[in-house]
């Protein structure tokens, strides 16, 4: 482990000649001072508990698809109509729709379309095809003037509608930690996550028709870029193991906030919007007054 007292005993060197040795000592030694100081400042000004910029992959934020989404996925079946909404400028043309799975894709044909003025979304409504898998498809959107947008797990197509089925119910994760910012030890604590992708494989197992998750997903809304503990984004990304869909409901832990986390008050509630729904909710406007 480098020390500010080592650098300085390492990095002087004599030299035979007396003259030389006592300049070269005293360069080096002035050196050496500058240099440890340096270091020295830099990491007495480093938040000892904060995550490496690039700790963790960066989850997908919504932009252009907001629904169906992750969070909010469509189940459907052959010759079945949904709809999709798309936050775009009102002049975006030439919207093309398709599903996902691995290698393989399907076009999504678009039977109407319209630009809904309150909210500023497009409403996509589209014909599900029968596909060649029964699978938990990505829903990719293309649109000129717009950079292509892909919703992972966003769409569940099933060969026919189901009159019975089951569904998993789980609650309280509080991803990642159950510790909180102000407790030591809280850095790169997973166990929460560790338990989470083990309940997964489970389910996986199981098979239902959807999982629903009733709040708390998250033990502390505001640790995504503060502390660039990324939170959502570790979140997001461990759910997409699930091969099955999914519904989040949130809870006081994933959006209502902290006093004793630094970020204003909330920050919690606009990264949930941004990762599961939506950024219309930070400006209400009447249609969507919560």
């Amino acid at each position: 482990m480098f020390t500010c007292s080592s650098y300085l005993k390492n990095h002087t060197h004599p030299s035979a000649n007396p003259m030389n040795k006592f300049l070269s000592t005293l360069i080096n030694t002035a050196m050496a001072v500058l240099i440890t100081a340096f270091y020295c400042l830099s990491f007495a000004s480093a938040d000892p508990t904060a995550q490496a910029e690039d700790a963790y992959p960066l989850g997908d934020r919504l932009t252009a698809i907001q629904r169906p989404i992750h969070s909010i996925p469509e189940l459907t079946f052959p010759d079945d109509t949904f709809d999709i909404h798309v936050s775009a400028p009102e002049s975006t043309t030439d919207f093309q729709a398709s599903l996902r799975y691995g290698d393989y894709h399907v076009d999504l044909p678009i039977v109407a379309a319209a630009y809904d003025p309150a909210s500023q979304w497009h409403v996509l409504t589209v014909k599900t095809p029968a596909p060649r898998l029964y699978e938990l498809f990505d829903l990719v959107l293309r649109a000129d003037g717009m950079e292509p947008d892909t919703a992972v797990n966003a769409v569940k197509v099933e060969p026919a509608q189901d009159n019975t089925w089951y569904f998993v119910h789980i609650t309280d994760t509080h991803l990642t930690t159950h510790q909180y910012s102000s407790n030591s030890g809280y850095v790169n604590d997973m166990t929460e996550v560790d338990d989470f992708i083990a309940v997964i494989d489970d389910i996986n197992i199981i098979n239902p028709k959807f999982v629903l998750l009733t709040g708390d997903v998250i033990n502390e809304g505001e640790l995504e870029d503060y502390l660039t503990a990324r939170y959502f984004s570790i979140t997001k990304n461990t759910m997409q193991r699930l091969e099955v869909p999914i519904y989040l409901v949130s809870g006081n832990h994933d959006v209502g906030g902290w006093n004793a986390t630094p970020p204003p008050a909330g920050t919690a509630r606009n990264n949930w919007y941004d990762f599961f729904g939506w950024d219309i909710l930070k400006h209400p406007n009447g249609i969507y007054p919560y």
